[in-house]
């Protein structure tokens, strides 16, 4: 799991969300967001991202967890209690 705090040229800089297609709409911590789903590389190697993404504060706060596929219980424990402070 990683907590990322970015502006869209950083997102971009580090092959993350930005230029991919959400595929959903969704809530985090009270605040309307986007769910992505893409590939995530690092060098040589790649791992699948689901990120879920906010504006926070002026930037873009993501939670993202690399798994293969749905999300396991205890991800979707840490899903469900994220909370920002605005």
């Amino acid at each position: 799991m990683l907590v990322r705090w970015t502006d869209e040229a950083g997102a971009q800089g580090h092959d993350l969300w930005f230029g991919h297609a959400p595929v959903m709409e969704m809530n985090l911590a009270g605040v309307n967001g986007k769910k992505y789903i893409y590939d995530h590389h690092d060098g040589p190697s790649s791992s699948r991202t689901v990120s879920y993404v906010i504006p926070f504060k002026g930037k873009f706060l993501a939670l993202e967890f690399r798994t293969e596929g749905e999300l396991d219980s205890a991800e979707k424990r840490v899903l469900d209690s994220f909370s920002v402070n605005p």
